[in-house]
């Protein structure tokens, strides 16, 4: 049977006025540690700082996670396959999966990085793969005492190196702490995080 969402699309990226001036954005499957479901919800997280930007009042968007965690990657009951239309046996084509990651995962980034409005990431537990990312694709980040970063999609398979968010994190990091990161998926707590 096909993996499929637990819940409607726009369910599990909820959107909320906090203040008249500020929206919270919460990626909602905390059973799964708010792993994103792709396409599904890079499109809807997009679609919701869309919503944000269109606010004429909203100055400031909050990305968070419900439950135990900010966000642990990419929902890996989905094969990378599967996500780019493909199944067991039938490998999508090199021309697919470009355009997917292109429009996708990087259209998330870029809706992310090129926001007219602050975002601020509110990170705890597990914030890893593409919940790293994006991350590192706010404006602002504000960790708790539990948070944990890693670049781990490297042991599962996928690169981490999406040019989406690379040279935000060549920026932050500076080249050779970005790349022992990226090679060895690491995970470091927030107080090494904050160094």
């Amino acid at each position: 049977e096909k993996y499929a969402l637990e819940k409607p699309v726009d369910e599990t990226v909820l959107y909320e006025k906090l203040q008249k001036d500020i929206v919270a954005l919460t990626l909602n499957r905390p059973q799964v540690h708010n792993a994103l479901f792709p396409p599904d919800q890079f499109n809807e997280v997009s679609r919701k700082i869309a919503m944000a930007v269109d606010d004429d009042d909203v100055k400031v968007i909050i990305l968070r996670g419900a439950g135990k965690s900010f966000c642990s990657g990419d929902d890996l009951h989905l094969a990378p396959y599967d996500t780019y239309g493909g199944a067991p046996g039938t490998r999508p084509s090199q021309r697919v999966r470009v355009k997917a990651v292109h429009t996708w995962l990087n259209g998330m980034y870029r809706s992310l990085l090129y926001c007219p409005k602050t975002i601020i990431c509110q990170a705890h537990g597990w914030t890893i793969g593409v919940g790293l990312a994006i991350l590192m694709c706010c404006d602002m980040a504000i960790a708790g005492e539990s948070a944990k970063f890693s670049m781990r999609q490297q042991r599962v398979g996928f690169s981490g190196l999406s040019m989406g968010w690379q040279f935000i994190q060549l920026s932050t990091l500076g080249y050779k702490r970005m790349r022992e990161w990226q090679l060895t998926g690491t995970m470091i707590e927030a107080k090494k995080a904050l160094e």
